[in-house]
């Protein structure tokens, strides 16, 4: 097992955290300022079902697996902030669960519009995002306004 001054550099400590995660039925997965890169491409092939709190802030992460969202069905709290994320999969928008997803600090130029059928979805940090979809207009009015407008361009 790493201790905290070990770096995530390495894509199978990484893996290796979302493995004891899934066999111990964990609830939490805290890997905040780890220098990771990026997430294990097969986290499809793990049981996350339990995992609600994922904390992955301070990294240097700039793209998510496409199917990150289907593997973490039981997700509530998502911290990706300052990371170096580029986009969200539009699949974020099937999330059952997803309450808070904080993007705070990342390279964002857009949301998914199917980020507007996260029902669930009550916590939105966007804060230093290079956004121009939805502009900072919508965004200072908060989650709900936000969710509205991605609606409005899914149609």
């Amino acid at each position: 097992m790493m201790d905290d001054s070990e770096t995530y550099k390495d894509d199978k400590a990484i893996r290796e955290s979302f493995e004891n995660t899934a066999k111990k039925g964990l609830h939490v997965l805290d890997l905040n300022r780890k220098e990771i890169q990026q997430m294990p491409s097969e986290m499809h092939d793990l049981d996350l079902s339990n995992l609600k709190y994922l904390y992955l802030e301070g990294n240097m992460i700039s793209s998510l697996p496409e199917d990150f969202f289907t593997c973490l069905v039981s997700l509530e709290w998502l911290d990706l902030r300052n990371n170096k994320l580029c986009e969200i999969p539009t699949n974020v928008g099937e999330h059952k669960n997803l309450r808070t997803l904080l993007l705070g600090r990342n390279q964002l130029t857009f949301l998914p519009a199917e980020i507007g059928f996260l029902k669930t979805l009550t916590g939105l940090n966007l804060s230093d995002n290079p956004l121009e979809d939805p502009p900072q207009s919508v965004i200072a009015k908060g989650v709900c306004a936000v969710k509205v407008s991605a609606r409005k361009a899914w149609d």
